[in-house]
């Protein structure tokens, strides 16, 4: 029984553990998982969870993670495989009539995989093609607002966020410093394709503005 997590009921924890084995049940559209070996902690989006306070490390728990929740996993649903999750503490009745502690999911608030895609992503068009109509189409209307998507849900995590990476302060940071270093990109191109330079070399061409507004 796991004792450990019963002061800690209905609050937040991460955990980090293995993957034991998993069943699904279609009545309830719930995966339970067992993760060996699972360290909980409590949540606190301020500390990364290597400096989180310590609960305790189980031989293994129950994971109820709901079908709609899977996609949000990194891990991989093999035996054996690393898996980091958040979540609520709750009790349960085992078969034998007595009680005891798991954890279910709630929406796992992870940020660094999208962050590192738009990243790689901006880095290979900004060298591709620097100065032309799809890359400032790009910036405008994918890069901004997806910047401004992880924004918002880097604010409405609050201490589900995962921090086995970075911490609140420093998602927030690095997403200010990109979205100005886009606009910053924006304006450039923008200025660049003004010129007297540019204009010269594309004398009877659609200027970039133009092809934009017809897009």
């Amino acid at each position: 029984m796991r004792t450990a997590l019963q002061p800690h009921l209905n609050q937040l924890v991460l955990g980090k553990g293995w993957i034991d084995c998993w069943e699904d049940f279609k009545s309830t559209q719930t995966r339970r998982v067992c993760v060996k070996q699972p360290t909980i902690k409590v949540a606190d989006r301020n500390t990364l969870f290597a400096n989180q306070q310590a609960i305790s490390t189980e031989h293994h728990i129950n994971l109820f993670i709901p079908h709609q929740l899977l996609e949000q996993y990194e891990a991989h649903f093999i035996t054996h495989a690393p898996i980091s999750f958040s979540g609520e503490v709750v009790a349960y009745q085992r078969l034998n009539g007595s009680v005891d502690y798991g954890i279910t999911a709630n929406p796992q608030h992870r940020l660094t995989l999208d962050l590192e895609r738009l990243s790689l992503a901006l880095v290979d068009i900004s060298r591709a093609s620097p100065y032309t109509p799809s890359t400032l189409a790009f910036y405008e209307h994918t890069a901004l607002p997806q910047v401004r998507s992880l924004q918002e849900r880097l604010e409405g995590a609050g201490n589900a966020l995962h921090t086995f990476e970075k911490t609140y302060m420093e998602y927030k940071e690095q997403l200010i410093v990109l979205r100005e270093a886009i606009k910053t990109a924006i304006t450039r191109i923008k200025c660049y394709t003004t010129s007297r330079e540019h204009r010269r070399r594309q004398k009877g061409k659609q200027t970039l503005l133009q092809t934009l507004k017809s897009m």
